[in-house]
């Protein structure tokens, strides 16, 4: 299931925005759990999205690294019902 993209400002530099489309494979199962936590795993994107800099996303493995990162939140936040996040597009303007 894709959640809403993602659009804010970088921390560095301040003037430069990202939109980050991310899906998120939900089993049968784990469905009514992903439609409870999807605003709050929303948001939880958006606030760490916040906090990257265009230089870490540069960095050889800068994809890897937010894909872990947003992956363990996820899995946080669902109580690891649910554990992946896919990057579906990631673009910065």
């Amino acid at each position: 299931y894709s959640l809403p993209p993602v659009i804010c400002n970088l921390r560095f530099p301040s003037d430069k925005w990202i939109r980050l489309d991310v899906s998120i494979p939900v089993e049968p199962d784990t469905l009514e759990t992903f439609n409870n936590l999807k605003d709050q795993i929303s948001e939880d994107i958006l606030m760490f999205v916040r906090t990257v800099s265009l230089p870490e996303l540069e960095e050889d493995f800068g994809l890897i690294y937010l894909k872990t990162d947003l992956t363990e939140r996820l899995q946080i936040r669902s109580e690891n019902k649910l554990n992946e996040i896919v990057i579906t597009s990631l673009v910065v303007q």
